[in-house]
């Protein structure tokens, strides 16, 4: 931080487990503890806190099941998110980070300056559409 003082620092929530799933230390209250301190750490430290947990969360707090790619089996852990969670997570992504540049630009706009690199080129906007190439 020191060496990019105008840098942004966004740190994300950790996201929910499947019901049932729950181990001794990691479960739905641990992760919601976890999630309070970082949040709160967050803005005490000027920081960006992104909420994933909540978008993927029901109302119960644990995690959607159509969005857990590993729900049984010997290996499951219940903490893996699908394809369908990864395009909600990043639609949000995407969505939150154009407010903040139009945020920007409007702030921009009013004080009669400009901004270089928008984050809202056609990369985002493929990434939110979901058209990202994966090469």
């Amino acid at each position: 931080v020191e060496g990019s003082p105008d840098c942004t620092i966004y740190i994300q929530s950790v996201t929910p487990m499947l019901q049932g799933k729950e181990m001794k230390e990691l479960n739905i209250a641990t992760i919601q503890e976890y999630n309070a301190l970082v949040e709160n750490w967050c803005q005490e430290q000027g920081y960006s806190y992104l909420d994933i947990y909540t978008l993927l969360a029901d109302e119960e707090g644990f995690l959607y099941p159509e969005y857990c790619s590993d729900p049984t089996g010997a290996e499951a852990q219940g903490i893996h998110l699908t394809d369908e969670a990864c395009q909600v997570w990043l639609t949000y992504l995407c969505d939150f980070l154009t407010a903040e540049q139009e945020a920007v630009q409007e702030e921009e706009g009013a004080l009669g300056e400009t901004s270089e690199g928008d984050i809202t080129d056609a990369g985002i906007d493929a990434a939110a559409e979901g058209t990202v190439s994966q090469e």
